[in-house]
């Protein structure tokens, strides 16, 4: 019993480190378009970077799915304190998603004459969007398959 308390100690430990993690990669995304410059080229580049990024985490995610699931008892071992610790993290990454998604309609169409611009940004943060959604609720089943252990 001690090794599955160990084990489910780690894995939940692991998490808040996967969920720091995904906050900074998202946070960089930002900050990487602002460091190259307000483009299309900047934004293909962040979403091609941030698609990169992400396969390591996706794949710690997938293993720590394979070795929770080979764990069968069903007990009360983490914290209050580890799981509101990763809420906390998870919040802090959907306040960047806003962040970022709030830039991208405020700057994304910036036009210095009467002329409509089309914002060129929204369709490639959109499909980074797209993917990141997916691996945040990938992410959330597995959260919530190492909480309910």
């Amino acid at each position: 019993m001690s090794d599955y308390k160990n084990i489910l100690d780690q894995e939940t430990k692991n998490f808040i480190g996967y969920a720091k993690e995904l906050a900074d990669l998202e946070l960089n995304f930002r900050t990487y378009i602002s460091e190259k410059g307000l483009s299309e080229d900047s934004y293909k580049l962040a979403s091609d970077e941030y698609s990169q990024a992400i396969k390591p985490l996706r794949e710690k995610v997938s293993n720590a799915e394979s070795e929770l699931s080979n764990l069968t008892e069903n007990t009360q071992y983490v914290s209050d304190e580890m799981l509101n610790e990763l809420n906390r993290q998870l919040g802090k990454i959907w306040r960047i998603i806003i962040a970022n998604e709030t830039f991208v309609n405020d700057y994304g169409g910036v036009s210095f004459t009467d002329e409509p611009v089309e914002n060129l940004y929204k369709k490639i943060y959109d499909n980074h969007l797209l993917e990141l959604k997916e691996f945040m609720y990938y992410f959330i089943k597995v959260a919530n398959i190492l909480f309910s252990k």
